[in-house]
Protein backbone atom coordinates (compact mmCIF):
# COMPACT_ATOMS: atom_id res chain seq x y z
CA UNK A 1 0.00 0.00 0.00
CA UNK A 2 1.45 3.31 -0.63
CA UNK A 3 0.36 6.78 -2.28
CA UNK A 4 1.79 7.83 -5.84
CA UNK A 5 0.51 11.28 -5.82
CA UNK A 6 -1.40 13.90 -4.06
CA UNK A 7 -2.89 16.94 -5.56
CA UNK A 8 -4.07 20.04 -3.25
CA UNK A 9 -6.43 22.92 -4.59
CA UNK A 10 -7.55 26.12 -2.14
CA UNK A 11 -6.28 23.25 0.41
CA UNK A 12 -4.76 25.55 4.03
CA UNK A 13 -2.45 28.20 2.54
CA UNK A 14 -1.87 26.20 -0.90
CA UNK A 15 -3.17 27.50 -4.13
CA UNK A 16 -2.31 24.30 -5.76
CA UNK A 17 0.04 21.55 -5.68
CA UNK A 18 0.94 18.54 -6.79
CA UNK A 19 3.28 16.12 -5.63
CA UNK A 20 4.81 12.66 -6.98
CA UNK A 21 5.89 10.65 -4.36
CA UNK A 22 8.76 7.92 -3.28
CA UNK A 23 6.84 4.60 -2.41
CA UNK A 24 9.25 4.71 0.63
CA UNK A 25 10.52 7.86 2.24
CA UNK A 26 9.01 11.24 1.47
CA UNK A 27 10.63 13.90 3.47
CA UNK A 28 8.63 17.76 3.75
CA UNK A 29 11.44 20.28 5.06
CA UNK A 30 11.56 23.59 5.65
CA UNK A 31 10.84 26.58 8.14
CA UNK A 32 8.15 26.87 10.50
CA UNK A 33 4.46 28.04 9.15
CA UNK A 34 5.24 27.13 5.93
CA UNK A 35 2.95 24.29 5.11
CA UNK A 36 4.60 21.07 5.81
CA UNK A 37 2.05 19.28 8.03
CA UNK A 38 -0.76 20.51 5.49
CA UNK A 39 0.27 17.87 3.15
CA UNK A 40 -0.25 14.91 6.25
CA UNK A 41 -3.27 16.50 6.74
CA UNK A 42 -4.55 16.47 2.99
CA UNK A 43 -3.60 12.83 3.26
CA UNK A 44 -5.00 11.85 6.49
CA UNK A 45 -8.32 13.76 5.14
CA UNK A 46 -8.52 11.60 1.70
CA UNK A 47 -8.17 8.46 3.54
CA UNK A 48 -10.55 8.38 6.26
CA UNK A 49 -12.88 11.74 5.60
CA UNK A 50 -11.73 14.02 8.73
CA UNK A 51 -8.45 15.74 9.77
CA UNK A 52 -6.03 14.94 12.61
CA UNK A 53 -6.90 17.63 13.62
CA UNK A 54 -10.08 18.80 16.08
CA UNK A 55 -10.89 21.63 13.45
CA UNK A 56 -14.05 21.90 10.99
CA UNK A 57 -14.35 21.34 7.19
CA UNK A 58 -14.38 25.02 6.62
CA UNK A 59 -11.25 25.77 8.66
CA UNK A 60 -9.27 23.61 6.08
CA UNK A 61 -10.00 25.78 2.88
CA UNK A 62 -7.80 28.66 2.09
CA UNK A 63 -8.88 31.68 3.20
CA UNK A 64 -10.91 33.60 0.35
CA UNK A 65 -11.95 30.64 -1.55
CA UNK A 66 -15.20 28.60 -1.72
CA UNK A 67 -14.10 25.30 -1.98
CA UNK A 68 -11.13 23.27 -1.88
CA UNK A 69 -10.05 19.94 -3.76
CA UNK A 70 -7.95 16.53 -2.51
CA UNK A 71 -7.07 14.02 -4.54
CA UNK A 72 -5.10 10.85 -3.68
CA UNK A 73 -3.53 8.14 -6.38
CA UNK A 74 -2.47 5.10 -4.66
CA UNK A 75 -2.05 1.85 -4.39
CA UNK A 76 -4.46 -0.71 -2.14
CA UNK A 77 -5.97 -4.44 -2.18
CA UNK A 78 -3.61 -5.12 -5.95
CA UNK A 79 -4.79 -2.07 -7.67
CA UNK A 80 -4.85 1.66 -8.24
CA UNK A 81 -6.91 3.54 -6.83
CA UNK A 82 -7.69 7.35 -6.90
CA UNK A 83 -10.01 9.27 -4.30
CA UNK A 84 -11.19 12.86 -5.22
CA UNK A 85 -12.81 14.68 -2.22
CA UNK A 86 -13.83 18.23 -2.69
CA UNK A 87 -14.85 20.67 1.09
CA UNK A 88 -17.33 23.33 0.55
CA UNK A 89 -17.82 26.25 3.15
CA UNK A 90 -21.97 26.16 2.63
CA UNK A 91 -22.60 22.76 2.04
CA UNK A 92 -21.29 18.63 2.72
CA UNK A 93 -18.07 17.78 1.03
CA UNK A 94 -18.33 14.99 -2.12
CA UNK A 95 -16.37 12.33 -2.10
CA UNK A 96 -15.81 9.40 -5.13
CA UNK A 97 -13.98 6.55 -5.81
CA UNK A 98 -12.46 5.45 -9.30
CA UNK A 99 -15.26 8.06 -10.29
CA UNK A 100 -17.37 6.84 -8.31
CA UNK A 101 -18.92 8.96 -5.73
CA UNK A 102 -19.76 7.85 -2.34
CA UNK A 103 -23.02 8.33 -0.34
CA UNK A 104 -21.29 7.63 3.53
CA UNK A 105 -17.56 7.85 4.76
CA UNK A 106 -17.75 4.26 5.74
CA UNK A 107 -17.26 3.83 2.11
CA UNK A 108 -13.77 6.02 2.07
CA UNK A 109 -12.20 4.64 5.35
CA UNK A 110 -10.33 1.10 5.16
CA UNK A 111 -9.32 1.50 1.43
CA UNK A 112 -5.79 3.33 2.65
CA UNK A 113 -4.63 3.30 5.96
CA UNK A 114 -3.04 5.66 7.99
CA UNK A 115 -1.54 5.55 11.30
CA UNK A 116 -0.37 9.61 12.14
CA UNK A 117 2.34 10.19 14.76
CA UNK A 118 2.32 14.62 15.88
CA UNK A 119 4.07 16.25 18.56
CA UNK A 120 0.27 16.54 20.18
CA UNK A 121 -0.31 12.84 19.97
CA UNK A 122 3.29 12.21 21.92
CA UNK A 123 0.84 14.05 24.68
CA UNK A 124 -1.84 11.21 24.62
CA UNK A 125 -1.54 9.97 27.57
CA UNK A 126 -1.53 13.51 29.76
CA UNK A 127 -4.09 15.18 28.12
CA UNK A 128 -7.86 14.74 28.74
CA UNK A 129 -9.99 11.12 27.85
CA UNK A 130 -11.53 13.20 24.48
CA UNK A 131 -8.05 12.71 22.78
CA UNK A 132 -7.93 9.53 23.74
CA UNK A 133 -11.52 8.08 22.51
CA UNK A 134 -10.55 10.28 19.15
CA UNK A 135 -7.66 7.92 19.09
CA UNK A 136 -9.36 4.85 19.44
CA UNK A 137 -11.94 5.94 17.01
CA UNK A 138 -10.10 7.08 14.26
CA UNK A 139 -8.04 3.83 14.62
CA UNK A 140 -11.01 1.24 14.48
CA UNK A 141 -12.81 3.27 11.70
CA UNK A 142 -10.05 2.62 9.79
CA UNK A 143 -10.05 -1.47 10.02
CA UNK A 144 -13.96 -1.30 10.80
CA UNK A 145 -15.44 1.04 8.44
CA UNK A 146 -19.18 0.43 9.96
CA UNK A 147 -17.71 1.92 13.49
CA UNK A 148 -17.47 5.54 12.19
CA UNK A 149 -21.55 4.79 10.63
CA UNK A 150 -22.58 3.61 14.14
CA UNK A 151 -20.71 6.48 16.31
CA UNK A 152 -22.07 9.01 13.67
CA UNK A 153 -25.54 7.53 14.86
CA UNK A 154 -24.54 7.69 18.90
CA UNK A 155 -23.34 11.09 18.79
CA UNK A 156 -26.68 12.57 16.83
CA UNK A 157 -28.45 10.71 19.25
CA UNK A 158 -26.56 12.32 21.92
CA UNK A 159 -27.15 15.81 20.47
CA UNK A 160 -31.06 15.15 20.70
CA UNK A 161 -30.60 14.29 23.86
CA UNK A 162 -28.57 17.19 25.05
CA UNK A 163 -30.90 19.19 23.39
CA UNK A 164 -33.85 17.96 25.17
CA UNK A 165 -32.18 18.37 28.49
CA UNK A 166 -31.17 22.42 27.88
CA UNK A 167 -34.43 22.92 26.37
CA UNK A 168 -36.53 24.79 29.33
CA UNK A 169 -39.66 24.64 27.64
CA UNK A 170 -39.54 21.12 27.74
CA UNK A 171 -38.70 20.68 31.38
CA UNK A 172 -42.21 19.46 32.23
CA UNK A 173 -42.65 16.84 30.38
CA UNK A 174 -38.59 15.84 30.05
CA UNK A 175 -38.97 12.77 31.84
CA UNK A 176 -41.77 11.32 29.57
CA UNK A 177 -39.22 11.85 26.36
CA UNK A 178 -36.20 11.38 28.07
CA UNK A 179 -36.78 6.96 28.25
CA UNK A 180 -37.03 7.29 24.47
CA UNK A 181 -33.36 8.73 23.31
CA UNK A 182 -31.89 6.39 26.27
CA UNK A 183 -33.01 3.49 24.43
CA UNK A 184 -31.23 4.88 21.15
CA UNK A 185 -28.49 5.31 23.82
CA UNK A 186 -28.13 2.41 24.86
CA UNK A 187 -28.80 0.55 21.69
CA UNK A 188 -25.87 2.48 20.12
CA UNK A 189 -23.48 2.84 22.86
CA UNK A 190 -23.35 -0.66 23.23
CA UNK A 191 -21.92 -1.50 20.45
CA UNK A 192 -19.54 1.87 20.49
CA UNK A 193 -18.63 -0.06 24.11
CA UNK A 194 -17.95 -3.18 22.66
CA UNK A 195 -16.13 -2.29 20.06
CA UNK A 196 -13.55 0.10 21.88
CA UNK A 197 -12.95 -2.77 24.53
CA UNK A 198 -12.20 -5.04 21.87
CA UNK A 199 -9.50 -2.68 20.17
CA UNK A 200 -8.12 -1.43 22.93
CA UNK A 201 -7.48 -4.83 24.08
CA UNK A 202 -5.57 -6.04 21.47
CA UNK A 203 -3.78 -2.63 20.61
CA UNK A 204 -2.56 -2.91 24.57
CA UNK A 205 -1.26 -6.27 24.24
CA UNK A 206 0.56 -5.38 21.57
CA UNK A 207 1.92 -2.04 23.06
CA UNK A 208 3.00 -3.51 26.48
CA UNK A 209 5.37 -6.12 24.10
CA UNK A 210 6.98 -3.22 22.70
CA UNK A 211 6.94 -0.71 25.82
CA UNK A 212 8.82 -3.88 27.66
CA UNK A 213 11.08 -4.02 24.46
CA UNK A 214 12.15 -0.49 24.53
CA UNK A 215 12.20 -0.07 28.33
CA UNK A 216 14.81 -3.18 28.32
CA UNK A 217 12.14 -5.26 30.62
CA UNK A 218 12.23 -2.74 33.43
CA UNK A 219 8.75 -1.46 32.45
CA UNK A 220 5.63 -2.60 32.11
CA UNK A 221 2.16 -1.24 30.62
CA UNK A 222 -1.17 -1.87 31.11
CA UNK A 223 -4.57 -0.74 30.33
CA UNK A 224 -8.17 -0.21 31.75
CA UNK A 225 -10.87 0.77 29.53
CA UNK A 226 -13.32 2.82 32.06
CA UNK A 227 -16.69 3.65 31.53
CA UNK A 228 -19.87 4.92 32.57
CA UNK A 229 -20.50 0.92 33.52
CA UNK A 230 -17.66 -0.49 36.00
CA UNK A 231 -17.27 -4.04 34.09
CA UNK A 232 -18.35 -5.23 31.14
CA UNK A 233 -16.04 -8.18 30.72
CA UNK A 234 -17.96 -11.26 29.20
CA UNK A 235 -21.11 -9.40 29.04
CA UNK A 236 -23.08 -9.87 25.72
CA UNK A 237 -24.36 -6.62 23.85
CA UNK A 238 -27.72 -7.11 25.35
CA UNK A 239 -26.33 -7.50 28.79
CA UNK A 240 -24.24 -4.28 27.84
CA UNK A 241 -27.48 -2.34 26.78
CA UNK A 242 -30.05 -3.32 29.55
CA UNK A 243 -27.19 -2.09 31.72
CA UNK A 244 -26.45 0.96 30.16
CA UNK A 245 -30.03 1.81 29.96
CA UNK A 246 -30.43 1.15 33.91
CA UNK A 247 -27.78 3.72 34.80
CA UNK A 248 -29.53 6.57 32.37
CA UNK A 249 -32.74 5.48 34.11
CA UNK A 250 -30.54 5.40 37.19
CA UNK A 251 -28.83 9.25 36.86
CA UNK A 252 -31.99 10.94 34.85
CA UNK A 253 -32.47 13.47 37.61
CA UNK A 254 -28.64 14.48 38.02
CA UNK A 255 -29.06 14.67 33.90
CA UNK A 256 -32.14 16.73 34.11
CA UNK A 257 -29.89 18.85 37.10
CA UNK A 258 -27.05 19.45 34.67
CA UNK A 259 -28.50 19.65 31.71
CA UNK A 260 -26.14 17.24 29.84
CA UNK A 261 -26.27 13.44 29.09
CA UNK A 262 -23.54 11.76 31.94
CA UNK A 263 -24.24 7.79 30.88
CA UNK A 264 -22.55 6.57 27.65
CA UNK A 265 -19.47 5.81 25.61
CA UNK A 266 -18.96 10.12 25.18
CA UNK A 267 -17.74 9.67 28.82
CA UNK A 268 -15.28 6.70 28.78
CA UNK A 269 -11.32 6.76 28.99
CA UNK A 270 -8.28 4.42 28.02
CA UNK A 271 -6.60 4.68 31.65
CA UNK A 272 -2.41 3.40 30.97
CA UNK A 273 -0.32 2.07 33.73
CA UNK A 274 3.11 1.53 34.24
CA UNK A 275 4.44 -1.02 36.58
CA UNK A 276 0.87 -0.92 38.01
CA UNK A 277 0.99 3.11 38.40
CA UNK A 278 -1.18 5.60 36.87
CA UNK A 279 0.84 6.60 33.83
CA UNK A 280 -0.53 10.27 33.53
CA UNK A 281 0.02 11.13 37.05
CA UNK A 282 3.33 9.25 37.65
CA UNK A 283 4.82 8.33 34.41
CA UNK A 284 7.54 10.66 33.12
CA UNK A 285 7.71 12.37 29.73
CA UNK A 286 9.89 10.00 28.60
CA UNK A 287 7.69 7.62 29.73
CA UNK A 288 4.63 8.71 28.63
CA UNK A 289 6.15 9.20 25.19
CA UNK A 290 7.31 5.78 25.16
CA UNK A 291 3.09 4.51 26.01
CA UNK A 292 2.28 6.47 22.62
CA UNK A 293 5.05 5.01 20.44
CA UNK A 294 3.96 1.86 21.47
CA UNK A 295 0.65 2.33 20.52
CA UNK A 296 1.39 3.83 17.49
CA UNK A 297 3.24 0.90 16.64
CA UNK A 298 0.72 -1.44 17.59
CA UNK A 299 -1.74 0.31 15.04
CA UNK A 300 0.67 0.09 12.32
CA UNK A 301 1.15 -3.60 13.44
CA UNK A 302 -2.50 -4.37 13.56
CA UNK A 303 -3.37 -2.31 10.56
CA UNK A 304 -1.14 -4.66 8.72
CA UNK A 305 -2.55 -7.85 10.19
CA UNK A 306 -6.20 -6.75 9.13
CA UNK A 307 -5.18 -5.81 5.48
CA UNK A 308 -2.56 -7.88 4.67
CA UNK A 309 -0.39 -4.65 3.37
CA UNK A 310 1.59 -1.87 5.67
CA UNK A 311 -0.43 1.09 6.08
CA UNK A 312 1.42 4.43 5.18
CA UNK A 313 2.86 6.29 7.74
CA UNK A 314 2.91 9.93 8.88
CA UNK A 315 5.12 11.81 11.11
CA UNK A 316 4.58 15.29 11.57
CA UNK A 317 7.93 17.09 13.30
CA UNK A 318 8.63 14.51 16.00
CA UNK A 319 12.25 13.56 14.71
CA UNK A 320 13.16 16.07 17.11
CA UNK A 321 10.19 15.11 19.89
CA UNK A 322 12.09 11.88 20.02
CA UNK A 323 15.24 11.14 22.20
CA UNK A 324 17.84 8.88 20.05
CA UNK A 325 17.28 5.69 21.11
CA UNK A 326 13.50 6.10 20.86
CA UNK A 327 13.88 7.34 17.59
CA UNK A 328 16.46 4.46 15.95
CA UNK A 329 14.00 2.77 17.28
CA UNK A 330 11.07 3.94 15.70
CA UNK A 331 12.83 3.85 11.87
CA UNK A 332 13.92 0.76 12.94
CA UNK A 333 10.73 -1.09 12.69
CA UNK A 334 9.04 1.07 9.79
CA UNK A 335 11.26 0.37 7.24
CA UNK A 336 8.77 -1.93 4.87
CA UNK A 337 6.26 1.12 4.80
CA UNK A 338 5.77 4.34 2.79
CA UNK A 339 6.45 7.07 5.30
CA UNK A 340 6.27 10.87 5.01
CA UNK A 341 8.38 12.76 7.79
CA UNK A 342 8.09 17.11 7.92
CA UNK A 343 10.98 18.35 9.45
CA UNK A 344 13.10 21.93 9.85
CA UNK A 345 16.05 20.31 8.86
CA UNK A 346 17.12 17.04 7.24
CA UNK A 347 20.42 15.94 9.50
CA UNK A 348 18.41 13.13 11.15
CA UNK A 349 16.80 11.35 8.29
CA UNK A 350 18.78 8.61 6.95
CA UNK A 351 18.93 9.65 2.86
CA UNK A 352 19.02 6.38 0.54
CA UNK A 353 18.16 5.97 -3.21
CA UNK A 354 14.73 5.71 -2.30
CA UNK A 355 14.34 9.10 -0.25
CA UNK A 356 12.76 11.73 -2.06
CA UNK A 357 12.71 15.35 -0.61
CA UNK A 358 10.35 18.16 -0.61
CA UNK A 359 11.28 21.93 0.15
CA UNK A 360 7.86 23.83 1.46
CA UNK A 361 7.98 27.79 1.39
CA UNK A 362 4.75 29.78 2.05
CA UNK A 363 2.06 26.96 0.89
CA UNK A 364 4.36 25.72 -2.31
CA UNK A 365 6.30 22.61 -3.14
CA UNK A 366 10.41 22.62 -3.94
CA UNK A 367 12.13 20.25 -5.34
Amino acid sequence: MYIKKIYLKNFRNYSEAEIFLSEKLNVFYGNNAQGKTNILEGIFLGAIGKSFKPVSEKEMIKLGEKFSDIELEYFSGGRDMTTKMRLFTEKKKTVSINNVALSRMSELVGKLTVVVFTPEELSLVKEGPGARRRFLDMAISQVRPRYMHLLSSYNKALEQKNKLLKNEKMKNSVNDTLPIWNEQLAQFGAKVILYRKNFADKIVKKAAEIHEEISGGTEKLTAKYHGSLQDTENMTEEEVKAALFEEMTRQAEREIFLSQAVVGPHRDDLVFFINGNNAKIYASQGQQRTIVLSLKLSQKELFLEETEEEPVLLLDDITGELDLSRREYLFSKIKNSQVFITCTDTDRIENTEETRYFKIVNGEVIR
